[in-house]
């Protein structure tokens, strides 16, 4: 298990024991209040495992617009030069 602190939220990583292959981060975030005049603490656990599959698609995502850049590119190249001579 490994933690990682963001401000009063706690992030864990965990193995998933459904599946060995995989890790399962969760946040744990508390509160502490009063509720009918006494004190009390609140636990919220949330799965994220979910946000780090989408930071991977938009990695992936901002680097094949790249490679559409690139390549649109350098196809228009040969062209302007072309188009230049004449």
């Amino acid at each position: 298990m490994q933690e990682i602190k963001e401000g009063d939220k706690k992030f864990y990583l965990l193995d998933d024991p459904k599946n060995t292959d995989k890790k399962l981060l969760v946040e744990i975030e508390t509160k502490s209040g009063r509720y009918d005049g006494e004190e009390c603490l609140l636990v919220l656990v949330k799965d994220v495992s979910h946000l780090i599959k989408i930071e991977k698609l938009k990695g992936e995502w901002e680097y094949s617009q790249m490679m559409v850049s690139t390549l649109s590119h350098e196809q228009l190249t040969p062209l302007t030069s072309v188009l230049g001579l004449s």
